[in-house]
């Protein structure tokens, strides 16, 4: 199974010219039925290429689903399938990802990628980062569901020994220089001014503190909750060089490396699907607080610019419900039709990746959880 994160659907919602393809389809796990799969997208592609070729040349059409029909050949892609699969194209580039989610089947064609049935996993439910340490190693992993995908570091320390690694060479450095010059010509012997003793809290955290910025520097802005996993005597000493401003206070304990990853990644979707959850429900009570003033609104002539002007602070939207129309972000034209029209587009999928853009929280539930029984409601920030 693939990860799926915030900053993947950011960069899958940024604009840019020419036609976009979306297709969502739902798979067998580990290609138990990868015949069937393969025959389902291949019609899905059929639908797409006749949507694709109303207003785009046919070599220019062959050309973008190619990597789909290259995709339908290879064996180990299909080997690793879960329950769903995304698929987004356009022109010189395809992106998926094998998902932990059963999708009903969907082909998109737009000028934006359909993303929408997406947000409820990127960030919303149970993706998570897990920071796995010990003196003799460290790990970190993304996490989605009931996997766990280990990420590169580069040049942070993986260890405590590698970490004083640097240290131990100047000491030993030293002490041969003051070997060498004591009682040589007369010459005063140098003197190494060193702690016998050091303390290994000491050293842990000089450890820590590496990994710590590591860490920072490689999740950078991401806001997906971050969850420890190590011995209890460790823990507090790495919140202590902690700098990272979503480090949950709930760990998974014990020693990650004898623990089974399976348990580790269910203990960390556990942990942060209760926060997430938290977060849901923190968010959903700041709306119910500004009920009818005007920083709220489930009005989506107001909403919809709101979105694409910046102005949104908090967004909920239903994952089955849909507004299609158009809008002119320079002349602020709103136009909405109750049944798709051409050139439309799901207006609730638009505004919630215009606001996430933008820096805003955006929460995608099913309508019987929407506050107020909405199909989507905002509040702004000013």
């Amino acid at each position: 199974m693939d990860v799926l994160s915030r900053d993947d659907l950011t960069a899958l919602a940024q604009k840019r010219p020419g036609p976009r393809v979306s297709i969502y389809l739902p798979t067998t796990r580990f290609g138990t039925d990868s015949l069937g799969d393969r025959t389902r997208l291949k019609l899905l592609l059929r639908q797409a290429e006749t949507m694709l070729t109303e207003t785009t040349d046919k070599s220019e059409v062959a050309a973008m689903l190619e990597p789909v029909r290259a995709l339908l050949e290879e064996r180990d892609f299909w080997l690793g399938t879960d329950l769903g699969i995304a698929l987004f194209l356009e022109a010189g580039s395809m992106k998926h990802f094998r998902l932990d989610e059963s999708f009903s089947e969907q082909v998109y064609v737009g000028e934006r990628y359909h993303l929408k049935p997406l947000l409820a996993l990127a960030g919303n439910d149970v993706a998570y980062w897990m920071l796995a340490i010990s003196q003799k190693h460290m790990r970190l992993m993304r996490g989605s569901g009931a996997t766990l995908v280990e990420v590169d570091l580069q040049d942070a320390p993986t260890s405590l020994a590698d970490a004083l690694q640097w240290d131990n060479f100047q000491k030993a450095s030293l002490q041969y220089h003051s070997q060498m010059n004591s009682g040589v010509g007369g010459r005063r012997p140098a003197v190494y001014h060193g702690n016998a003793d050091p303390d290994p809290k000491d050293d842990l955290l000089r450890y820590f503190r590496a990994v710590d910025a590591a860490v920072c520097e490689y999740l950078h802005d991401d806001d997906t909750p971050l969850i420890l996993a190590g011995v209890d005597y460790l823990l507090p000493i790495y919140r202590e060089a902690n700098n990272h401003p979503r480090l949950m206070e709930q760990a998974v304990t014990g020693s990650p490396e004898n623990t089974r990853e399976a348990i580790l990644a269910e203990e960390g979707a556990r942990i942060a699907g209760k926060e997430i959850t938290q977060e849901r429900k923190d968010a959903a009570q700041r709306i119910d607080d500004l009920w009818g003033s005007d920083r709220t609104t489930a009005d989506v002539k107001m909403l919809i610019p709101a979105a694409y002007h910046g102005r949104v602070d908090t967004m909920f939207v239903a994952l089955d419900e849909a507004v299609w129309g158009t809008y002119d972000q320079e002349s602020s034209e709103l136009d909405t039709h109750e049944i798709k029209q051409p050139g439309d587009e799901d207006l609730l999928d638009a505004a919630a990746f215009e606001a996430m853009t933008s820096g805003a929280h955006v929460y995608a539930v099913c309508t019987a959880d929407m506050p107020h029984g909405t199909e989507a409601v905002a509040l702004l920030r000013y």
